[in-house]
C-alpha cells in the first residue's frame, strides 16, 4: 500500500496552496488512468461517461467530437504518461553545451511541450475556494486551492489530473505493463511488480516462435517437464481429493453387436 502524505487534506495538517482534481487518492480510478487505457475501438459505456463527466468543459463540444479528439491524442497522452511514471527523465545528448543551451534544449522535449501545453498555457492557472470547506452554511468559505481558469479542449483536464497527482504526492502510482503486447497502464502495488497480470507476465518470457522456433520448442519442453514434477509432489497431490466417482466401464465390442 503507498503511503498517504499527511496534511493535505483540509483540516489534518497546515493549509497548502495545491491543485485539487478528481481521483486523487492513489486506489481510485483517476481519469489521466481511465484515459490512457480506454480502447475508443469498443470503448465500455460505464467508461465513456464517467470520463466525458470529467473532460466536459465551457469550450461547448458535443460528446462525438470529443471522443474524436481523445482518440486522435491518446498516443500522445500515454507517451506522456510514460515519460512522468519513470520520473519524468530527460537525457540531452549535447557536448559541451552550457546551462542555457541545455534549458533550451529541454523545454523542445515533446513531453514537456505537451505538460506546458495542455497543462498551463491553454487553460491558465487561477485560485479556487476549497471545495472539502468543513462547513454547512454555502455563504463560508475556508481555504483555497489550485485550479484551471478556462479548458481549451478536453486533453486540459486530463492532464491537470496528472499535474494533481504530482503536486500532492509526488508521482501518479501507475506503471506500465512490460508485455509489448499489452502496454497498458496499472497500479503496481509492490515495487517490484511490471506486468498487468499474471498472463502478461508468462507470455512475456515466451519467446517469438517466428524468430526462434528451436527455442519456443525448448521452452515448451521445459514448462512441460516442470509441471511434470510439480504435480509429483506429496504437499501438492494432498491438495487434490480422490474423486469417489468410478469411471464408467467401457462395453466390449461383442456386448454392443447385440
Amino acid at each position: 500500500m503507498y503511503p498517504m502524505k499527511p496534511g493535505w487534506v483540509t483540516g489534518s495538517g497546515p493549509q497548502k496552496l495545491q491543485p485539487y482534481s478528481r481521483g486523487l487518492w492513489w486506489h481510485d480510478d483517476a481519469p489521466f488512468l481511465r484515459y490512457a487505457n480506454m480502447d475508443f475501438s469498443a470503448p465500455r459505456a460505464e467508461a465513456t461517461r464517467e470520463l466525458l463527466d470529467v473532460v466536459r468543459g465551457r469550450y461547448h463540444w458535443s460528446d462525438a467530437r470529443i471522443l474524436e479528439y481523445l482518440s486522435k491524442h491518446q498516443w500522445q497522452f500515454r507517451r506522456f504518461l510514460d515519460w512522468v511514471a519513470n520520473g519524468c527523465n530527460v537525457y540531452l545528448r549535447h557536448k559541451d553545451a552550457d546551462s542555457e543551451d541545455l534549458d533550451r534544449a529541454w523545454e523542445k522535449v515533446p513531453e514537456v511541450n505537451f505538460l506546458r501545453e495542455h497543462g498551463f498555457e491553454h487553460a491558465g492557472v487561477t485560485i479556487q475556494p476549497n471545495r472539502f470547506a468543513d462547513t454547512d452554511d454555502p455563504r463560508s468559505f475556508s481555504g483555497i486551492q489550485l485550479g484551471q481558469e478556462r479548458p481549451r479542449d478536453p486533453l486540459d483536464p486530463i492532464v491537470w489530473n496528472v499535474i494533481a497527482h504530482l503536486s500532492v504526492w509526488g508521482t501518479v502510482f501507475v506503471r506500465r505493463c512490460r508485455y509489448w503486447s499489452c502496454e497498458k497502464f496499472f497500479r503496481p502495488l509492490t515495487k517490484r511488480k511490471r506486468f498487468c497480470s499474471d498472463s502478461c507476465r508468462a507470455l512475456a518470457h515466451v519467446p517469438d516462435e517466428d524468430l526462434h522456433p528451436e527455442k519456443v520448442a525448448a521452452f515448451r519442453n521445459k514448462k512441460k517437464m516442470w509441471m511434470r514434477e510439480y504435480r509429483q509432489r506429496p504437499e501438492v497431490k494432498m491438495r487434490v481429493p480422490d474423486s469417489k466417482a468410478t469411471r464408467p466401464r467401457r462395453r466390449s465390442k461383442k456386448k454392443r453387436l447385440k
